[in-house]
């Protein structure tokens, strides 16, 4: 690399997902067919809230193989703007992608996620 030029050595990401679910309040008078369907509920509520972590888990490759291609620049700041700015814009690519596949879903409902 000829002297006064910055390139990314080296990238990587990592994916913390934590999912929030809705929990039922049983008691002894609880009927077993509401403890039943509730649990056929979170359970595909599960398998919804698993295509989220999966667009997240692809966004954070294309963050790590999109910096990774960038090429050279004339000084390190310039180099660390160009690779902020291609994040900033994936990651808003990646809320739209989670958008998109909730209004495609209705948010679960098509994969079975509906209560009761």
């Amino acid at each position: 690399m000829p002297t006064g030029r910055c390139a990314i050595a080296s990238a990587s990401t990592d994916v913390k997902v934590t999912i929030d679910f809705p929990r039922l309040k049983t008691d002894a008078t609880t009927p077993e067919a509401l403890t039943i369907s509730f649990a056929r509920y979170v359970e595909k509520l599960m398998l919804h809230e698993r295509g989220h972590v999966q667009n997240a888990i692809t966004f954070a490759r294309k963050i790590e193989s999109g910096i990774r291609a960038l090429g050279t620049e004339s000084n390190c700041e310039t180099l660390q703007d160009v690779a902020n700015a291609l994040g900033r814009a994936l990651i808003e690519e990646a809320k739209q992608a989670d958008i998109d596949y909730d209004s495609a879903t209705r948010h679960g409902a098509s994969q079975g996620a509906t209560f009761p």
